[in-house]
């Protein structure tokens, strides 16, 4: 079953357009912040008021936003399926693609995919199998 991505598509799209708008410079400055304010997240209880006051003006909005447009765009790359089912049994973990959350039901194609509403009913293999319900999940 096809995934429709076009939300992710025009989210990619959102993100490269503000990033057209910051000035030369910004990014790379906001990854200096951005390394600053972990540093600081280390050891809160030392922090003056300067040094809160710094924590107060660091700019991580553009490196957050570099960090979803990388996802995003994995996530374009990669092949999705759609359960509709109760059950699907996988030859490996379900992970969910960035840009769609857990109740959607979307998660990259794995090797093997069985969907199922009865877990009792699935054929034999030479390979460990794992059956997650998601309605439980």
């Amino acid at each position: 079953m096809n995934v429709c991505k076009k939300h992710i598509a025009e989210r990619i799209n959102e993100i490269e357009a503000i990033f057209a708008e910051y000035p030369e410079g910004r990014i790379e400055q906001s990854r200096a912040d951005w390394e600053t304010w972990k540093n600081m997240m280390d050891d809160l209880s030392n922090l003056s008021k300067d040094d809160i006051e710094r924590f107060k003006a660091l700019d991580t909005e553009p490196v957050r936003l570099e960090g979803e447009l990388t996802e995003f765009k994995k996530t374009m790359g990669q092949q999705l399926m759609k359960v509709e089912t109760r059950y699907v049994v996988t030859n490996e973990e379900l992970i969910n693609p960035a840009g769609f959350h857990p109740d959607d039901r979307v998660f990259v194609q794995t090797q093997i995919a069985i969907h199922t509403n009865d877990p009792k009913r699935v054929p034999r293999s030479n390979q460990t199998l794992y059956i997650y319900d998601l309605e439980k999940a």
